[in-house]
């Protein structure tokens, strides 16, 4: 998901490593690659030479000598998402997401849930029967 930062908003944010890093980032403090893992941006497209860097430090989509494998990966993707019917692009709905905060209230602190959160004191957990959709 490229609408979110690499660090974004989640549970381990208690952690004193975490905080530590946070405060890093915001003071200017956090250099090189470290500070695209808590930076506020991430770019809209990536694309990764996994055999030549397993960590995904150099991201390879604005390079025009990349241009043809990278389109050749957008089909593919969009021939699997097409073939499986995957719903990675579709947010959860409210029902699926109120059932997890029901359960970790706390500790689901990505966006998406805050337009259900208002939500969560009226909410009775929907169980689903084995096999039910």
């Amino acid at each position: 998901m490229t609408d979110r930062t690499y660090m974004q908003p989640h549970y381990d944010d208690k952690t004193p490593l975490t905080k530590k890093f946070r405060t890093m980032m915001a003071n200017g403090e956090m250099k090189g690659h470290l500070s695209l893992f808590f930076g506020d941006t991430r770019a809209p497209e990536e694309f990764y030479d996994l055999k030549n860097d397993p960590f995904e430090l150099y991201n390879l989509a604005g390079n025009p000598a990349f241009a043809d494998d990278l389109a050749d990966h957008r089909k593919l993707l969009a021939d699997w998402i097409e073939d499986t019917g995957d719903q990675g692009q579709y947010s959860e709905s409210d029902v699926g997401l109120l059932n997890e905060l029901s359960v970790w209230p706390d500790v689901n602190v990505s966006p998406e849930f805050e337009r259900v959160r208002p939500m969560l004191a009226d909410h009775k957990p929907v169980i689903l029967k084995k096999n039910q959709k």
